[in-house]
């Protein structure tokens, strides 16, 4: 038998005392920002593992996270199994195994990630918990979005408010925001989960479409279709969360400026996504956005209210262009932003009513002409070429297709300005007097 003076030197730690460790070592106080685990643990065989078997991290890091945010006592009681349903069915988007004890537990959830939000909504920095509690609630109201029960009209409608209301206030604060690439991929995330939610409505008097191609096939109301009350959100309000929302999540990646894969290893990738910047720029404020706003002139909107989302879009579009270091994709945003400013979409579209277009000349025709001269001269003087020059197709193409639409509204305008002689003049000096028509940007 050892001597009694070894057993002093090497003391036998008892189980008590090694089960106590454990606890302390993973009971997190609530409000402790806890590093990643990948970065507590530098070790070969932990990313062998995390190879093999992914998900069990992907659990793990969410747990972690989970305990430093508003909703920590929910998800301390949670089994791991119910932890992997919610991840699985975020990133998939459709049922998973499991699925029956999410929905019996889908209106704690939705009430858990409310608190998420609105501690996010409340705090006026940014900070580390905030950013933890808007990943947790991504996940989360993703999940419980598969399992929404159509008739629980009420759930429904506060899963609306909640996602307009993350997608706007991350907006609003994206310039403080120092890990831009996570909060991408969640706002990208909760954008498409608020389009599903959208195209929903359109079986209960709420007519929408979902047009293949555009940005995470978010749905557009459908022209002519007056719009009915059928929940708790109304009619206005349902339209002004559509167009918000849509350039909140571009304006969250413009200031993200990267095309490509959005991925993070603690986050995972909660929406598969490869794009170019400036054509999701232009597309989706053509094709989505101002879709959303001249549907909602027709259905009561204010002047002021449809000129101020004009003027949004065109300042976020403009913005993005004196960002861009290519020239031609340059010009091809400042072309958007100048279209627009005068919510000019495709012909599908039904017309402004008279009031409302009255106003939109009035206030943003002028500026229109200033901005189509100086976009082409900008051109010109970046790219160094000769004018007039008719080979330079980028430049026929400008001219042709902002010269059609600035015509017609130096005949539409109340009083004449110089301002469109001083296009028509850049426009002679730089492709001729007609532009060619069959060129493409």
């Amino acid at each position: 038998m050892p001597s009694a003076k070894l057993c002093e030197r090497n003391p036998i730690p008892s189980r008590r005392r090694r089960r106590k460790v454990g606890v302390d070592k993973e009971n997190i106080p609530p409000g402790e920002i806890p590093k990643p685990l990948y970065n507590l643990v530098q070790d070969d065989k932990l990313d062998l593992k995390m190879k093999e078997k992914p998900n069990d991290f992907n659990i793990a890091d969410f747990t972690y996270v989970a305990r430093s945010t508003a909703s920590c006592q929910f998800w301390e009681k949670q089994s791991p199994s119910f932890i992997e349903c919610v991840l699985q069915t975020s990133q998939k988007f459709s049922s998973t195994q499991g699925i029956l004890q999410l929905q019996d537990l889908h209106v704690d959830l939705l009430n858990e990630c409310r608190k998420c939000i609105k501690e996010i909504v409340e705090e006026k920095h940014w900070s580390e918990r905030l950013q933890s509690n808007l990943y947790v609630a991504t996940h989360g109201l993703r999940a419980a979005t598969v399992v929404l029960d159509g008739d629980d009209r009420k759930s429904h409608d506060s899963m609306i408010k909640i996602l307009y209301h993350s997608l706007v206030t991350v907006s609003d604060r994206i310039s403080h925001i120092i890990k831009i690439d996570t909060v991408v991929a969640i706002c990208i995330a909760l954008y498409e989960c608020l389009g599903r939610l959208l195209l929903t409505l359109s079986s209960e008097g709420l007519e929408f479409e979902s047009i293949n191609g555009s940005f995470m096939n978010f749905p557009i109301p459908t022209k002519s279709q007056k719009m009915l009350n059928c929940s708790s959100i109304p009619r206005h309000q349902l339209f002004k969360i559509g167009i918000h929302s849509t350039l909140a999540v571009l304006k969250v990646i413009f200031h993200h400026k990267k095309c490509g894969n959005i991925e993070d290893k603690m986050f995972g990738i909660l929406t598969d996504l490869s794009y170019d910047f400036t054509d999701v720029m232009c597309e989706t404020i053509s094709h989505v956005c101002l879709v959303w706003v001249r549907v909602y002139a027709g259905n009561g909107a204010k002047s002021l209210e449809i000129i101020s989302f004009a003027k949004g879009a065109h300042r976020l579009l403009w913005d993005a262009a004196a960002s861009e270091g290519n020239n031609k994709k340059a010009m091809y945003l400042r072309r958007a932003a100048i279209l627009a400013l005068l919510l000019k979409v495709d012909d599908s579209v039904d017309d402004l009513p008279n009031e409302i277009e009255r106003e939109l000349l009035q206030k943003c025709g002028e500026p229109a002409l200033n901005w189509a001269w100086k976009t082409a001269a900008t051109y010109v003087q970046k790219t160094e070429i000769a004018v007039p020059s008719l080979e330079d197709s980028n430049l026929q193409q400008f001219h042709f297709q902002i010269g059609k639409v600035l015509d017609d509204l130096f005949l539409l305008l109340p009083r004449k300005t110089m301002s469109y002689i001083e296009y028509c003049t850049y426009r002679v000096l730089h492709v001729g007097i007609r532009p060619k028509q069959n060129v493409s940007l």
